[in-house]
């Protein structure tokens, strides 16, 4: 993270945590079947999300990614 954040110094990033509860993650997982099984809940179990800067969190795990576009540029945009 220390690293991402100094590349971006001369700009003003908005960071945004995106979660869901662990059943859903788990089902995405295996239904995109693009990454070894496990591999999200490792991340979760992990602290993936601890101590990150972020501006704001949405949990999508009953939103469509259309509703969270938009609760995004509510955020960004207000």
């Amino acid at each position: 993270m220390e690293r991402y954040l100094s590349y971006l110094k001369d700009y003003n990033p908005i960071f945004i945590g995106v979660i869901c509860n662990l059943p859903v993650l788990d089902e995405r997982e295996k239904n995109r079947g693009d990454r070894p099984i496990g591999f999200a809940r490792s991340q979760l179990e992990e602290g993936i999300h601890n101590n990150r800067p972020y501006n704001f969190t949405i949990d999508n795990t009953n939103l469509s990614a259309n509703e969270n576009a938009k609760t995004i540029c509510e955020k960004v945009f207000k």
